[in-house]
């Protein structure tokens, strides 16, 4: 689970420095609503961040509690951001 959280956390710092630089170089814009007017600035890429990290500690939490659900929670999350990254790489590639 540890290696998981591990790669969720790269995900997000991948997401985040990829979707910055698609917003700085003009390529795409934000779609999410409570962002789009920090998008670009390193405010985003530390909310960004600050976001990566409560959710890796909820999931590592819940994980040492319920190892089931943490095992679950972590492979779902971690399948989605993988297929938020792909996505994001066949837009801007």
């Amino acid at each position: 689970m540890n290696y998981l959280l591990g790669l969720i956390g790269m995900f997000e710092l991948l997401d985040g420095l990829l979707t910055s630089w698609a917003i700085k170089s003009q390529h795409v814009l934000e779609g999410n609503l409570f962002v789009s007017a920090i998008s670009g600035s390193w405010y985003y890429l530390f909310i960004k961040m600050l976001g990566g990290v409560v959710s890796i500690t909820a999931l590592w939490m819940v994980g040492k509690r319920f190892p089931k659900i943490g095992i679950f929670a972590t492979s779902i999350i971690f399948v989605f951001y993988a297929g938020v990254l792909t996505w994001n790489a066949t837009i801007l590639f």
